[in-house]
C-alpha cells in the first residue's frame, strides 16, 4: 500500500475526536468527581486507587532514598580517591628532589595537581541540587 494511501485510511483505533476530548490529569489520583463516578460505575475502585497511590508513593520514597545514598557513597569513594593520588603526586614530587631531579618533580607537581584542580572545577561545575525524579504525567 502505498503511503499516500495509508494517509487518507481512516483509523479504526482511535478519531481525532477522541483524542483532543480527553482531559489531562494533574499527578497520579483523579479530581475527587472522577472518582466519584469510578466509585459509581465500579464499586470499590477508589480503595483500589488510594492503595496504588500509597504504594507509589512507598516506592517512590524508597527509590528517593536509594538514589540518595548511592549518591553520597559515590562522592566519598570520588574524595578519597583524589586524597589518595593527591598522596602520592606529594610522595613522587619528594622523592625526584631528593634525587635531585627538579624537572621531574616540577613536571610531576603541575600536571598532576593541575589535573586534580580541573577534575573538581568540572565536578562543581556539574553538581546541580539534587530533585525529585519527574513523574511521567510531567513529561507528556
Amino acid at each position: 500500500m502505498r503511503t499516500q494511501d495509508r494517509r487518507h485510511k481512516k483509523s479504526y483505533y482511535r478519531s481525532d475526536r477522541d483524542r483532543t476530548d480527553q482531559k489531562k490529569i494533574p499527578g497520579f489520583l483523579p479530581p475527587p468527581g472522577i472518582l466519584e463516578s469510578y466509585e459509581l460505575i465500579v464499586p470499590g475502585s477508589v480503595d483500589k486507587i488510594l492503595e496504588m497511590a500509597r504504594l507509589e508513593q512507598e516506592h517512590r520514597h524508597n527509590w528517593e532514598m536509594r538514589y540518595l545514598r548511592q549518591m553520597a557513597y559515590s562522592t566519598r569513594i570520588g574524595q578519597l580517591l583524589g586524597f589518595a593520588l593527591a598522596i602520592i603526586i606529594i610522595y613522587g614530587c619528594i622523592i625526584s628532589v631528593v634525587s635531585q631531579n627538579y624537572f621531574v618533580a616540577t613536571l610531576v607537581a603541575t600536571c598532576g595537581f593541575g589535573f586534580l584542580i580541573a577534575t573538581a572545577l568540572a565536578s562543581f561545575r556539574s553538581m546541580k541540587p539534587i530533585m525529585r525524579p519527574r513523574r511521567m504525567e510531567d513529561k507528556i
